[in-house]
C-alpha cells in the first residue's frame, strides 16, 4: 500500500513539474469569479480627470467631447 501511494505521489510530482513550462504572456485562466453586474454609466457626483490627452483642442470640434463628458458626469478635464 505504502508503494502504490509513493509511486502516485511521485507521479503527481513530476507530472505537474512538467506542467510549470508555461510563460506568464501564456497563463490565461478562465476567471470563475461569478458575480452580478453592476454597470456604472455616470459617476454620481461631478468628478475631474486630471490627465486628459486632447492633442487636437484648437482644431477639433469639441461638441462630441463635451456630449461624452456630460454623460460621464465629468465636470473639468486637465
Amino acid at each position: 500500500m505504502h508503494k502504490f501511494i509513493l509511486s502516485s505521489l511521485l507521479f503527481c510530482i513530476s507530472f505537474w513539474a512538467g506542467a510549470q513550462e508555461m510563460s506568464f504572456e501564456e497563463y490565461n485562466p478562465v476567471s470563475t469569479l461569478k458575480v452580478p453586474e453592476n454597470l456604472v454609466k455616470k459617476a454620481k457626483y461631478p468628478f475631474v480627470d486630471i490627465h486628459g490627452h486632447q492633442w487636437r483642442m484648437a482644431t477639433q470640434n469639441l461638441d462630441e467631447l463635451t456630449a461624452q463628458m456630460d454623460e460621464l458626469n465629468l465636470a473639468v478635464m486637465i
